[in-house]
This record gives C-alpha cells, structure tokens and sequence, in this order.
C-alpha cells in the first residue's frame, strides 16, 4: 500500500457525530488496466457508486497526482457530487509543473510499470476546484523538507449550498 495515495471520503449523519465521523479509504486512485476496478470491487477516482451528497467531506491526500491533466475536470466533478452542499475538499500535491516518470522506484521492487506524476501550481489546482463548482477556502505551499524534492501544498475547497430546486436539477441530470 502505499500511503502517499489515499483518498478518504468523511461521513457523519448528525450534527454530535462529526467529531466522532468515519472514514472510507480507497487506495488506489485510478484502475491499473479496463475492468480492474470492477474485477477488484474497488471504486476509483472516476468510477464509484457513491451517491450525490454522500460525504460530509472528502480528503484527497495525494490521490490525483497520477492523473493527468485532461481528466482532472473529471475527477474533481466526481467530487464535488458525492460531498454534500456546505461540506469541504481537501486536496494534498505536489507543487509544481510538468510530468514527472517515477517509474524507477518500482521497478526496482520487480514490478513492471509506468508511472507518471502531474506536478501543478497551487493556482492551477485551485482553479480546476472552481471550475467544478467548489470554492476555496485556503491554501498552503512549502518548499520540499528532508527527503522530498518537490514542494508540497494543499488546496480547502467548500461545495456551495444551492438552494433546494438546483441541487435536485443537478442531481437528476448526473444521474442521467
């Protein structure tokens, strides 16, 4: 497993449970070839069965650096469906720009893959979150520490609340 890529999906039914709220991990952000994920049962970044508004809020701890750019509309509209109006987005990455191959590592451990990582702008990041229709709220970049050699940020992101005809326009038209 590996722990720089996880996206956790919050839920909590009742004002007294949010600090007491659980969590659902997905490990793997996107499916390793066609059916992975439905042979496997687990939901991906593009593909899963949560309903709209499921989550009180979503924490994406590096799970969409592997994404590339053209489908990180997809992935952020995914989002922001299955958090709930007036939740919150997390999303950790590495700042920077370009594709980065970080295949070697794995390689080295035997395995016979390619991997690419989309470095991007705090900017850039917080702009795709708003063109899927999620807010900022903050933002935090730094420069790489001790082992890492890419400066690391987080961009807080809040869905609006809509008012009750849009929200069921909404969800109408994704379900179609």
């Amino acid at each position: 497993m590996d722990s720089a890529s996880h996206l956790a999906y919050v839920h909590a039914s009742g004002p007294q449970q949010r600090r007491h709220a659980t969590m659902r991990v997905i490990i793997r952000p996107l499916p390793l070839d066609d059916g992975d994920a439905l042979s496997s049962g687990q939901p991906t970044l593009t593909d899963h069965p949560f309903p709209y508004g499921a989550f009180d809020g979503v924490l994406s701890w590096y799970s969409t650096i592997h994404t590339p750019d053209a489908e990180l509309p997809r992935v952020l509209a995914q989002v922001r469906r299955i958090v709930k109006p007036g939740g919150h987005v997390l999303l950790a990455f590495q700042a920077g720009s370009g594709v980065v191959e970080v295949s070697g590592a794995y390689r080295q451990r035997g395995l016979d893959i390619t991997l690419y990582r989309h470095d991007r702008s705090v900017d850039a990041v917080a702009a795709a979150m708003g063109a899927a229709g999620l807010v900022e709220v903050g933002r935090l970049e730094r420069a790489a520490v001790s082992h890492e050699r890419t400066a690391q940020a987080v961009v807080i992101a809040r869905r609006p609340v809509e008012s009750a005809s849009s929200a069921e326009a909404e969800r109408l038209d994704l379900q179609h």
